[in-house]
């Protein structure tokens, strides 16, 4: 729900007018305390039998004040990169990046076109780690461990601080020309989700790169001396 904010706050900060600090922290408390709220919400779920009822979760958390502290200070996240480095501890078969990249590069691949098409990262990452086909977020910090141990994490980070990097200095390139600005803003949101999942947004941004590059080249087609479209 929150990516198309994501998505016009750059925008707007590109475009119109620059976003300073007291009027991103607000924005970022709002997010805190809704996340926050959600947190306790679904540690109280299981006692809201007829819909959602704000009585029982404020009973809930008067009875229970520890899980306040514990949605606050408990990131699951922590837990996920936790359980890849146990398990990973003392194997040597780490993924090594290169499934990655051919996962990206392949995406845009139906399967009914690839029968013999890889599964998904994603979903072996969910299966290995914790038995279940997929809906489970490595993280950055797990994701890369899970390519590479401490020197993947590493790499992984000095590589997308570099393409991050790229990123920003581009966008500033391109912020007076319209087609390229706004593919680098629907870029944008996959490139902040990538602490949740690199494999995932990654193919996301392949695609994006692939079809948001096509739609440019052909709209930019001219026959004689006109454009095939107006």
């Amino acid at each position: 729900m929150l990516l198309p904010m994501l998505q016009i706050l750059f925008i707007y900060h590109y475009r119109i007018q620059a976003l300073k600090l007291v009027i991103i922290a607000p924005i970022l408390l709002i997010i805190f305390m809704i996340f926050t709220f959600y947190g306790i919400y679904r540690e109280s779920y299981f006692l809201i039998k007829d819909g959602f009822d704000l009585g029982v979760v404020i009973n809930f958390v008067s009875d229970r004040s520890e899980f306040i502290f514990a949605v606050l200070t408990r990131s699951k996240g922590a837990d996920i990169v936790a359980a890849v480095v146990d398990q990973m501890n003392g194997s040597k078969n780490y993924m090594m990046f290169m499934p990655a990249i051919i996962e990206a590069i392949t995406i845009s691949i139906p399967s009914s076109i690839w029968a013999e098409k890889p599964i998904p990262l994603s979903i072996i990452f969910s299966e290995q780690f914790f038995g279940i086909s997929g809906g489970v977020s490595p993280t950055i910090v797990g994701e890369a461990y899970w390519h590479g141990g401490v020197l993947g994490v590493l790499l992984a980070m000095t590589v997308l601080g570099f393409i991050f990097r790229l990123y920003n200095n581009s966008v500033h390139r391109v912020a007076n020309k319209d087609s390229s600005f706004f593919l680098f803003a629907s870029i944008f949101p996959s490139l902040v989700m990538m602490a949740e999942a690199v494999q995932g947004y990654l193919n996301g941004i392949s695609l994006i790169l692939i079809f948001g590059t096509m739609m440019i080249i052909l709209f930019s087609l001219t026959i004689g001396n006109k454009k095939l479209f107006n």
